[in-house]
């Protein structure tokens, strides 16, 4: 809706904005944790190190998010309005009683 359109582009616009942040954050962490454990280990020779190189330890922390989303991503149903353009009724109306269930509501009782 019109109505709420300012308010929901400036919460993706805030999203995107604490995401790069939390991306510089992690990789100051990672990567200056990964730069003490070298300092550390460099009079022992190899470090042994199960991934040597900081920029890979950076790369893995910042990938988890996108494997969790591919994990959740089988329990999500499509929308109601999609399987209604598809000719899917009664698992809309599934999903439509699910949602409605979910938000203890009861405005559903009629489908």
């Amino acid at each position: 809706p019109s109505a709420a359109r300012g308010r929901t582009l400036n919460s993706v616009a805030w999203a995107w904005a604490s995401g790069t942040l939390l991306t510089v954050l992690l990789a100051w962490v990672v990567l200056s944790v990964t730069a003490e454990d070298d300092e550390a280990d460099a009079g022992g020779g190899k470090g042994g190190h199960p991934l040597p190189v900081p920029w890979r330890r950076l790369v893995l922390v910042t990938s988890m998010p996108v494997v969790l989303a591919a994990c959740v991503l089988p329990c999500v149903t499509e929308s109601p309005s999609w399987l209604l353009a598809h000719g899917r009724r009664s698992k809309a109306k599934r999903v439509l009683r699910h949602m409605d269930s979910v938000n203890r509501g009861g405005a559903l009782h009629h489908l």
